[in-house]
């Protein structure tokens, strides 16, 4: 009646007998025919909410029964028939008859109920299900309007009853006018005793019907009560939770379906109302559901329905239980806010738990996939190690992630951390506990989670639990890292605030999680393994075999890049190009093998001189070197020589058939320049080996500047 058309679990059976005797009232209070039908039609439509309501009048007697048409498209009707629904645009309909007890309408008198007409609401807008309720409410309204129809009839003889007598009386005063005293007095006394016979016999007639009527009303509020006391049966038995809230919120009513799923008894729940703090209600995402903003709250506020309202509920044992609630609001005649609210709620909590609990299946897979792309994007091991415990600190919901890396000797330290705020961290922390280095050792290597819920009754010595104390550790869930058969390190969510019961979910996804970490590390290995080969491949290659310093290769390479970055820079570049003065004659004297060691003597020497890391000293080939200095010029370029010429000096080697000196010299060439777009590093190469020509024609062992390249 007052929502989803009068489904009956949600309306409270005491207000649909108050909206009856209230209608009832309106219509034996009329003694007009019209009046009484208009009453019926109207309250009908506006209560159960339909497209249609008609009184369909005919004068056949006999019984009638309850027609229910819950889809015209379903039902199988005579052509004709359903051509007539159809043109009247009738989806569905609901027919009752009218019959009027030992009455006689329009002539017609029966000593059975008398089928006066029918009771008609029809449901244009789409196809409807009749509840029981509604079909019991339309035939007690039918029942009310037969009563009133028979009162209805009954005034209508006494008014015409009246008006024949009138014309009579109005006759036997006139003749009483002409007629002598002495006969007057006996007219007189005949005229009273026939009037006193008919008022008797009107008073008689009209109190055998009030009897009537009134023994009907009760039979009709007796079957009332039986209906009421019917209804509160299934109600009571009903799975679903119902409760009445006033306009004011409190509770005045509730069946035993409402006790049990509150967790709360009749009388803890009356006088309680919706932004009671006791109830403890919560959204789905686990936010606090202000009283304001309660289902029941906004059905009084705005006279609308709400439907479907999830809620959680903290009940008094402090279980959750979810519900889903839906609010109708009871008005009262033309009243536009509602009076009271009534409250239907299912518990659902089987089925939002397993609806949370495929919410965190999916979560969990989220983030192991996403854990294995970031170790499939990213060869960082650090990044992967932060992340991986961020996001299960944050999954969790617990106060501390670490991973923890195994020495040899079974110590080890915290290598990655995340922590809520206000708890200590202990990030870089060095455990070498005896008891707890022992410990690990023995359990870790079985490949097993161990989940303790409370570190006070997990039955731990005291130096462990004292060591636990210290973290500010009360619950804990550890699982093993492996690296094949190496233990390399374990991977623990420590809950620091309260005692922790871990689900068996969450030790699966901390172990899968630990896999994926142990192919990160793997995989971090392999690639420092591979950097490692490269650097000895690139050292190989960059690298003179015979001087170890770098060779023509790196030396080309290094020239270019400089190059490109003094180009936009705009800044000076000197190069030295060195020969050691008749090397040829050194290795005809004293043979190859010294010479070999002679060129690698004068190597170290480059190297001693050349102190700045962004400066190259080479072996150009065969006995010449040459230095690249970045950013600087001429002058500075030329004090490196003569360091050059120093060190050189300095070793003193031997040389017999030297033109020059009785030990080893360098000729140098020296050539700067501030590169140009119309240049190439070729040109300061050439620049160089003249200058170098000059140095050689001024009688070696010295330095020559080429001052112009073009």
């Amino acid at each position: 009646m007052y929502s989803n058309h009068l489904s009956g679990y949600e309306t409270d059976l005491k207000q649909i007998l108050d909206k009856i005797r209230m209608l009832a009232d309106q219509i034996h209070q009329s003694f007009e025919l019209s009046e009484i039908l208009n009453i019926i039609v109207t309250e009908v439509r506006k209560t159960l909410e339909t497209d249609r309501a008609i009184i369909y009048r005919f004068l056949p007697d006999g019984d009638g029964c309850v027609g229910v048409i819950e889809d015209i498209n379903n039902k199988t009707f005579d052509p004709c028939y359903k051509k007539l629904l159809t043109d009247l645009q009738i989806r569905a309909n609901l027919v009752v008859p009218i019959l009027v007890n030992n009455q006689k309408i329009d002539g017609v008198s029966s000593i059975y109920p008398h089928l006066w007409g029918l009771l008609i609401a029809h449901q244009c807008s789409g196809s409807r299900q009749w509840s029981a309720l509604e079909i019991e409410y339309f035939q007690l309204i039918a029942a009310e309007l037969g009563i009133a129809l028979g009162q209805a009839e009954c005034h209508q003889r006494l008014a015409i009853s009246h008006q024949k007598l009138t014309p009579q009386l109005n006759e036997d005063l006139k003749i009483l006018t002409v007629q002598p005293k002495s006969k007057l007095r006996s007219i007189k006394r005949i005229l009273h005793k026939n009037l006193r016979k008919s008022i008797i016999l009107i008073n008689e007639k009209d109190i055998t019907k009030q009897q009537a009527a009134l023994q009907e009303r009760l039979r009709i509020e007796e079957a009332l009560r039986d209906s009421e006391q019917r209804y509160r049966s299934v109600i009571a038995a009903m799975a679903e939770g119902i409760v009445l809230q006033q306009s004011d919120g409190q509770i005045t009513a509730c069946n035993d379906s409402a006790e049990r799923i509150l967790g709360l008894t009749a009388d803890q729940m009356m006088g309680r109302t919706s932004i009671d703090p006791r109830w403890q209600a919560i959204h789905e995402d686990g936010t606090p559901f202000p009283g304001e903003t309660h289902p029941a709250i906004v059905t009084l506020r705005t006279g609308q329905p709400q439907f479907h309202v999830i809620m959680g509920v903290h009940k008094p044992d402090g279980s959750l239980t979810w519900i889903s609630i839906n609010s109708q609001p009871l008005f009262e005649s033309d009243e536009l806010k509602p009076y009271a609210v009534v409250a239907s709620f299912t518990d659902i909590t089987v089925c939002k738990q397993a609806q949370l609990a495929l919410q965190q299946q999916t979560e969990r897979e989220r983030l192991i996939y996403a854990s294995a792309q970031h170790i499939r994007e990213s060869l960082d091991l650090d990044e992967i190690l932060n992340t991986t415990v961020a996001e299960v600190r944050q999954f969790l919901q617990t106060d501390r992630v670490i991973l923890y890396r195994f020495n040899p000797d079974w110590s080890g330290v915290v290598v990655t951390e995340s922590v809520a705020k206000g708890c200590q961290a202990i990030l870089n922390m060095e455990i070498t506990e005896t008891y707890f280095v022992e410990r690990q050792r023995q359990f870790y290597q079985q490949n097993t989670v161990k989940a303790t819920s409370d570190i006070y009754t997990a039955g731990l010595t005291l130096c462990h639990l004292e060591f636990l104390e210290k973290l500010q550790v009360r619950a804990k869930l550890v699982v093993p890292i492996l690296q094949g058969d190496r233990l390399w390190g374990i991977l623990v969510a420590h809950h620091c605030s309260a005692p922790r019961e871990w689900q068996t979910w969450e030790g699966e996804l901390l172990g899968q999680l630990a896999t994926q970490v142990a192919i990160a590390i793997q995989q971090s290995e392999l690639y420092q393994q591979l950097q490692r080969a490269n650097q000895q491949l690139e050292k190989m290659v960059m690298v003179d075999e015979l001087t170890q310093i770098a060779n023509r290769r790196c030396f080309d390479h290094r020239l270019d890049s400089v190059w490109q970055y003094l180009l936009r820079e705009q800044g000076f570049i000197s190069l030295l190009l060195c020969d050691i003065d008749y090397f040829k004659q050194y290795n005809d004297t004293y043979g190859h093998a010294t010479g070999d060691d002679c060129l690698r003597f004068i190597a170290q020497a480059f190297k001693q001189s050349v102190k700045r890391s962004r400066d190259l000293a080479a072996r150009y080939g065969g006995e010449e070197f040459v230095v690249i200095l970045p950013n600087t010029a001429s002058d500075g370029a030329f004090h490196v020589a003569q360091e050059i010429h120093k060190a050189i000096q300095q070793l003193n080697i031997p040389h017999a058939t030297s033109a020059v000196k009785h030990h080893v010299t360098l000729s140098i060439g020296i050539a700067t320049v501030i590169p140009t777009p119309n240049m190439v590093p070729l040109d300061l190469i050439e620049a160089a080996d003249q200058a170098l020509y000059q140095a050689k024609a001024n009688g070696r062992n010295c330095s020559c500047i080429k001052n112009n390249i073009f």
